[in-house]
Parts: C-alpha cells; structure tokens; sequence
C-alpha cells in the first residue's frame, strides 16, 4: 500500500491531493490551470508535488482525476466536426427535441442549436419494430454511399442512431462494425452502447454529443495516461463520472460523455460519504471555485441522482448525481452594465488572467478582488503557493470602474460586488432546493472550494439558514473525494415489462442479464468475488402514465416488496396512489461497483493538518455590512472554538466568521459554523 493521488481540474485551479498511508502523509497543491491545454497543469503540479516531498513515481500505485473538459468542449461548442446515421425518415429527431418550451411567456426564447447540421445528418433505410423485430435490414448501397460521402467530407466522428435500436440493436451494431472496419481513424458513436434506452430524442442528443466530445476528449485522456506512463508512473489511470463512479482511461474514451460533470460529481458523493447520514434535514453541497458555483442536495441516503440532466440546454440520458452549475465563483467578473446597473458574472477571469490582484494581466476586476479590498483575503498570503496578491491593483480597478461610475466608496463598491455574487448563488439554492420539495433553512450548507468558506455565511443568512460545515481541506475536497469512492459503471436497458407474479421471472431474468454484464466489466477491471456490489434499480410508473418512477429494490424479495416501494415512491412524489391500477416496469437500471481495497480515511484530519499560512498580524480590519470590524486571524487547524468576527486562514481556502457567529471544530478537522 503506497502513494495514492486525486487530481481534479477546475476552471481557474487545478488541485492535487497525495496520501501515502505508509508515514501518514496528507499533502495537497493548488496550481493555475493551463485552458488550452489542462495536461501541462496536471503534470507540472504532479511532478512538482514529487519532488517536494521527495517521492519516486513509481511508488503512485493509484492517479484518479476529475476533469471539465467535456463539459467545456460542449458549452464552447468546440468538439469534432460529426454526422449522423439514422433510420430514414428520422433525419430531423435533433430539430424537432420536445413541444415543450423552455419559457412559456418569452416569444425571444430560443433553443440551442442542434450538434449535428441538417446537412450532415443522413438517412439509411432500415427499421426494427418496438417489439425488437427486424423489418428491414440495413441497405448496403445506401450505406456504401453515405461511407464514401463521409470520407469525401473528412468528419472526424460519425453517430448512428437507428429508431428502436435500444430494443434489438442488430442492424445498428451491423452499421456501426462497418464504419469502424472502413473508417479507422473516425470515432463512431453508437446508441445501442452509450445510451440503451427508449425516448429518441435524448437518446440521438447523447450518442451525438458522445461523438461530439469524443476525438478530443480521448486524445486527452490518452495523452495524459501517455504522459504519466512516461514520468514511469505505473498507477493505472482512473477518471470519475457524472455519477460518481472511477472508470478507466479506456472506458473514458469510449463513453466520454459520461464525465461531463466528472469533478463535481466526485465532491458531492465525498460529502455524502463523510456527513450525509449524520444530517437527517439533509444537506445542501456549495462548491465555489474560480469559474463556477455547484450545488447539489445530499439526504441520509446519499446524494440525489437523476437519470438525465442538460448541459448547455441539450439533453444528456446518463445516470448522475443531481447537480447545478452556475457562472458565479472567485473569478466572477464585476462590471457596469450600459443602465447604469453593476453586473456581477457569469463571464470569469478564469486561470488566464485571472483576478487583477493576481497581476498576470487582468485588467476587470472580480469577487477576489472586492474580497481583498474588504480585508477579507490577507495581500501577503501566497495564493496557490505560487501568487501573490496585489492589494493596490485590486483596490485601483474597483475605484476606477465599479466605484467611480457608480458615485460609491471602494468599500461599498466591493460589498456590492459580493452582495450581487452571494444573491445570484442564494437564488440558485433556493430554487434548486424548492423544485425538489426542500426547504433550505431546515437544512445545513456545506461549504468547499477554493471561495466557498469565504461565501458562506453571507449566503447562508440570505437563506435564513443557520448552520455551516466547512469540511477538512475544503479548497481540495473533490480532489481528496476523488481517494474515497469506488470504480463503478452504470448498464441500463428498457424492457417494457408488467410488475406482476407472473412476469417477475422475465424481470429477474433481464436483471441477471445486466449483471453478468456487469460482473464481465468488473473482472476485466480487476475485481472478482467480494469485491463485486451490484444496486438496482427499476424505473416504474402505472399504466397509462407517461413518466417513471425509480425504485431500489433486492431482486430477492419478491414482486410485492417492488409493488409496495412504488406505491411508496408514488404517494412521496405525486402525493397519490392507484391500488387498483397496474404496474410497468419501464426501464432497469444496474449499477456494477468494484470495491476499492485502499481508500483515503478522514479519521484524524485534524492531527495531520499543516498550514504554511504566514499570518501577517493577529487582527486585520474587515468591512462587513457597511463598517470596519477587527477580526481576529486564526490558523484553522489551531482553534477549538471561537467567536466571530474572524478569518480563519489555511493552504487551500479562507473562511470569514462574521459577528455574531461562532465557529467550532470537530475531530475530523471540519468546522461548524452557527449563528448566534
């Protein structure tokens, strides 16, 4: 058992996090991230990270990474250029979506474009019938033709996507075999492998952007396994997926769209491992980094799931953890917009420039910089151990373009400015938590990132709650997560199947099925017997409706236990049952996790905290709610319990305890932040 390292790529940082269970060292780094090309950031940290605390390569037995290229690759619209395969007659499935509107009132509302030009999206004639029948088979010269038109073209990745495929993908599986013998050097996405399920639309949407993301996205992940391969690190190279689970290199590549929230995703099911069954109001997730801000609700059983979610306003069908993103973080640009009114994000300063404390050429100031200014950051604190803010500059940028326009004081342009930030991430939260049927001031905010902590408590008000935890090392928390969860892979099929005796033998036949798939990809991945654990879950709904219902279920326990927990389910969603009505199972859902034998412990965090935080004083002046306070400045790691107002400073974040809160910590090394 040796050296075990997280890395999770953001926007603006790029963090690491290296254990070695052998003496008991927890080290973590914060580096910028490199935007054109995150590989340089991860190997240049990684390498440095090494070399500090005098570690071989070959010693890393374990390199797990979160990343947000895919997601980037689909917001910025910069993925391969790609066509479509599909059924004729069905060429405009991308343009017709669904006949909901994404705001009834708005006429000016558009929807996003479709990935795939009309022009590039062909048909071939074929068709399976709903019951899985072979009609048609595919039409070779048809075919031939389309090959000879894509190679004419040079597309870079082809989706095929046959009407019923999910039902019995031969034809598409006969299609997409001979793309792949002929194309060699195209990525061929196809749905019957990405996305098995019914509902066309989301189903063409993702094994579209799969193609999409998938020539850059793998040339990533196989240049970064090349690269640590040539550092002669020997440590298989995991990524983690949208819902939270580690896959490998090669899994990544073939299914990269199922990562596009892969770092994220990491913090929140790290969270959920470390306090979700000690919160029984549950628990709001709040990541705030350089870029962005992700929320997300964690219950006693865990993170909330869902089976599909949009990004950048298509369609992903791929279980993941339930998050939001929104353009607010540390980054956040400040600006007045053309009325006259102060505009905070969701454009950010991102890793370059950055802030204009940072000095590296940005010229718009940020929340970080209205957090200096305010006393809130200490100017002779080295940031990410490799910046060092510039006060002057922070406070000239604000005066000039925020607070002279604007008729204020710096102070009062800078409380602005993290008065706007703190309403757009409250606002996100609340809305988030009502549609799920949560009420956020009966809940605890858990705050991480690199700003989360500084933000908390000014949200936390905002939203009448009262309790924050701010957890061990929260700057580097999803890349800590990133040592603490297990390989997984989520199957799913759509079997229209009646919950009843009488076909419960059909259904713990496609159930068996799914797990022998599932236990076939966990041997490949190197766990066999124990380490196997299968969940699974049937996604059911009653006759005549027209939207499912999951339910957890141990296949062992019969069609009556099903039956009961959809009732259950059904009565806590809708509010209603319907005894007398049958039951459908729609689709059946099979997670396959390999049980890591080596995890990271939180057990003793709080022993084994370091802070290199040189205080420059032990009291700073900090303007809060329109005045000057002095706050004490505390190392983190050396405090039992304390009251506000007060910095507490470490290596990877800063947390604010404003008047009239009070701060103590737990064994683990977290922090529970209360209104008095």
């Amino acid at each position: 058992m040796t050296v075990r390292i997280g890395l999770d790529v953001g926007g603006t940082f790029t963090d690491i996090v290296m254990i070695d269970p052998r003496n008991g060292l927890k080290a973590s780094k914060k580096v910028r991230s490199t935007p054109t090309d995150p590989s340089d950031a991860i190997l240049n940290g990684v390498k440095s990270m090494l070399d500090e605390y005098g570690i071989q390569s070959n010693e890393v037995v374990f390199f797990g990474h979160g990343t947000t290229v895919v997601t980037n690759m689909i917001v910025e619209r910069k993925g391969a250029k790609i066509a479509l395969l599909t059924t004729s007659g069905f060429r405009d499935v991308l343009e017709l979506a669904r006949q909901s509107r994404p705001s009834v009132y708005d006429y000016s509302v558009s929807r996003p474009k479709p990935i795939v030009d009309r022009r590039n999206r062909f048909e071939i004639p074929e068709r399976v019938s709903s019951g899985g029948e072979v009609l048609v088979n595919p039409n070779k010269a048809q075919r031939d033709k389309i090959v000879s038109t894509l190679r004419q073209q040079e597309f870079e990745a082809v989706a095929v996507c046959f009407i019923n495929s999910y039902r019995n993908p031969s034809n598409e599986k006969c299609v997409s075999d001979f793309l792949r013998a002929v194309m060699p050097n195209a990525y061929i996405s196809s749905s019957c492998e990405v996305a098995p399920e019914f509902r066309e639309y989301e189903r063409f949407s993702t094994t579209a952007l799969n193609a999409f993301v998938g020539p850059h996205s793998s040339k990533y992940f196989m240049n970064l396994s090349k690269f640590l391969t040539d550092m002669d690190i020997p440590a298989r190279t995991y990524t983690v997926t949208s819902n939270a689970g580690l896959i490998s290199v090669d899994d990544a590549c073939s299914m990269p769209i199922r990562t596009s929230l892969s770092g994220p995703a990491a913090g929140v099911a790290g969270i959920g491992k470390m306090l979700g069954d000690t919160q029984n109001d549950g628990i709001i997730t709040f990541d705030v980094g350089g870029t962005s801000t992700d929320i997300s609700l964690v219950g006693a059983t865990g993170p909330n799931k869902v089976k599909s979610r949009f990004v950048s306003g298509l369609p992903v069908l791929a279980p993941m953890i339930d998050i939001d993103v929104i353009g607010a973080g540390g980054g956040s640009l400040a600006q007045v917009d053309p009325g006259g009114a102060l505009k905070v994000g969701p454009e950010s300063a991102g890793a370059d420039p950055g802030p204009v404390a940072y000095g590296l050429g940005g010229q718009i100031p940020t929340v970080t910089d209205a957090a200096l200014v305010l006393g809130l950051l200490d100017y002779n604190q080295s940031f990410g151990r490799s910046i060092t803010l510039d006060m002057k500059e922070a406070n000239r940028a604000i005066k000039e373009q925020i607070a002279t326009p604007l008729r204020l004081t710096v102070e009062e342009a800078s409380e602005g400015i993290l008065t706007i930030a703190c309403s757009n991430m409250s606002r996100a939260i609340r809305s988030f938590a009502a549609a799920r049927g949560h009420d956020p001031k009966l809940m605890t905010l858990v705050a991480y990132g690199g700003a989360g902590p500084l933000l908390a408590t000014r949200v936390a008000k905002s939203l009448r709650m009262s309790r924050v935890i701010i957890p061990f090392e929260p700057g580097t928390l999803c890349a800590r997560a990133l040592l603490a969860i297990d390989v997984a892979r989520d199957f799913s099929t759509t079997r229209i199947t009646p919950l009843d005796k009488s076909n419960w033998h059909a259904i713990t036949d496609i159930v068996a099925s799914m797990q022998n798939d599932g236990s076939a990809w966990l041997e490949k991945e190197g766990f066999v017997d124990e380490s196997q654990i299968f969940e699974i879950i049937l996604e059911c709904r009653y006759q005549g409706q027209n939207f499912e219902i999951p339910i957890p279920i141990n296949i062992k326990e019969g069609p009556q236990k099903a039956r009961s927990e959809f009732d259950k389910a059904h009565k806590r969603e809708q509010g209603f049952i319907l005894p007398e009505q049958n039951v459908y199972v729609v689709t059946y859902r099979l997670r396959a996790i390999g049980v890591m034998s080596e995890h990271n412990s939180t057990e003793n965090n709080r022993s084994l905290a370091t802070s290199s935080v040189q205080q420059s004083s032990q009291c700073r002046s900090v303007w809060y709610h329109g005045e000057w306070w002095e706050a004490e400045i505390k190392d983190r790691y050396a405090i039992s319990e304390l009251s506000g107002p007060a910095i507490l400073n470490e290596e990877t974040s800063t947390t604010f305890v404003p008047p009239g809160w009070n701060a103590s910590s737990f064994d683990d090394g977290s922090l529970l932040v209360r209104e008095v």
